[in-house]
Parts: structure tokens; sequence; C-alpha cells
């Protein structure tokens, strides 16, 4: 099981690989929270959602911080405005 880090995420972080969860941990930790059943859907490769993948380890999809992060900021959306 993983542990969150409740300190600053990590600059060097961002040079290494992480697995999915782990990836969706450090996520969360940018303010990206993200369930792991609807991040484990949407990296299914019939949907081809997720963010990219930089390797693979055997069968396993390794992710890099920076383009996860980038595509974490690219599905969100602005706040839609309520009639008063």
């Amino acid at each position: 099981m993983s542990v969150i880090n409740r300190e600053a995420p990590d600059m060097n972080d961002r040079s290494r690989l992480f697995t999915r969860d782990d990836l969706r941990n450090r996520l969360a930790e940018y303010g990206y929270p993200i369930t792991k059943s609807y991040f484990d859907k949407i990296c299914l490769p019939s949907r081809n959602a997720g963010p990219p993948v930089a390797k693979m380890w055997g069968k396993r999809p390794l992710y890099e911080l920076e383009p996860a992060l980038a595509w974490a900021e690219s599905n969100c959306t602005k706040p839609v405005a309520r009639a008063a």
C-alpha cells in the first residue's frame, strides 16, 4: 500500500518514472484528485484517455510526472457561471 507524502512535492520527482498508483497519488498532491477506479478506466488501452506512457516495464506502464501534469491540466475546464 502506498503512503501519501504530506510534504511539498519534491522537484526531483519530475525526472522519475511512476507506476499508475504512484502517479495518481502524486497528481493528488499537486491538486488533481482522481479516484483509483476512474484513473484505471481512463488508462485502459481501449480508452486511451489517460496520461502518456513513458515506458513499459514488462506489462506495467510507467509514467513521467511532467507530461502527466500537462495531461491533468488539459483535462481541467473553466467553472460554469451560475445565474443569480
